[in-house]
């Protein structure tokens, strides 16, 4: 079976602006929540955390060099670049985008989709919420 898993950053006292892991409640069409893993959707008032909705990001199935979890939103490098994985609604898959050709004020952008292949071929350097200038 395929891992879904989810993170965001949480908004809570407690652990505000940290990364939190487990399971996406989107509640009352207004706050999302993330229900961290083995706890039941009865317990989301007691465990749930309510999260940045800007900051959410899916697992996307694969695995670092390091072997860390691969998020949408992950800075990644593979091979000569660095890449930001992204969700493409026309394809319905995740890829690794990069713009080049930006400082000849032409941007195009560069894309490939992610694939179990590229698994422990990339490197997480970052991300887009935590890595504002490598964005």
């Amino acid at each position: 079976m395929r891992k879904i898993l989810y993170r965001a950053k949480s908004l809570e006292k407690d652990n505000l602006g940290e990364w939190v892991y487990g399971d996406l409640i989107h509640h009352n069409e207004e706050a999302f929540y993330i229900l961290p893993q083995n706890r039941e959707l009865s317990e989301l008032y007691t465990y749930g955390i309510l999260v940045d909705e800007n900051t959410i990001g899916q697992f996307i199935g694969i695995y670092d060099v390091n072997r860390k979890e691969v998020y949408e939103g992950d800075i990644i490098t593979f091979l000569m670049g660095t890449y930001t994985v992204k969700w493409s609604l026309s394809d319905l898959s995740f890829r690794m985008e990069r713009w080049i050709n930006e400082e000849e004020g032409v941007k195009e952008i560069v894309s490939f989709m992610l694939t179990p292949h590229h698994e422990h071929k990339i490197t997480i350097v970052g991300n887009i919420h935590d890595n504002l200038e490598k964005k």
